[in-house]
């Protein structure tokens, strides 16, 4: 039997969501451009620092995204372990062939990352975004604790 361990909002924190930044952030970079260049008096033009430093908040965001939330991916709980999709390929993860699952508090709800023993073909570390859910910040959330309960028993 599969179960789904990570949010439904997955596709939305992975694309969509930083998309949508990035290209308001280019646009509002460009907009920039286009009344610096424009017709108008030079006093009420914006200056070259603005537009230099929107395009740097354009580019960082850009990589902090790819560094980050492009590693998400969907986990599913099955009977002999873990099936985790990027979107393109699934891989078999068995539970004993992770070693620790960490809370990472990126944006406000917890990003489990799952550190493997053994870096296999999907890397050292597997991200995931389980289910929001109302609670308190630093509480874990219940599928961490259900998963570190079911890693602890395929150790012993």
């Amino acid at each position: 039997m599969r179960r789904r361990l990570s949010s439904s909002l997955t596709l939305l924190a992975r694309t969509i969501m930083p998309t949508v930044l990035v290209c308001t952030c280019g646009g509002f970079s460009l907009w920039l451009i286009a009344a610096r260049v424009g017709v108008g008096q030079v006093d009420d033009r914006p200056g070259w620092n603005g537009i230099l430093v929107s395009f740097g908040v354009t580019i960082g965001l850009f990589f902090l995204f790819r560094a980050t939330l492009r590693r998400l991916t969907w986990v599913f709980l099955e009977d002999d372990g873990l099936v985790v999709s990027t979107g393109q390929r699934e891989f078999r993860v068995p539970l004993n062939a992770i070693r620790a699952i960490q809370d990472d508090y990126l944006i406000g709800d917890p990003i489990d990352v799952l550190i493997l023993k053994e870096p296999m073909e999907l890397g050292a570390e597997v991200w995931f975004l389980p289910p929001l859910r109302n609670r308190r910040m630093l509480e874990p959330h219940p599928i961490t604790v259900e998963l570190r309960e079911l890693i602890g028993k395929k150790s012993q």
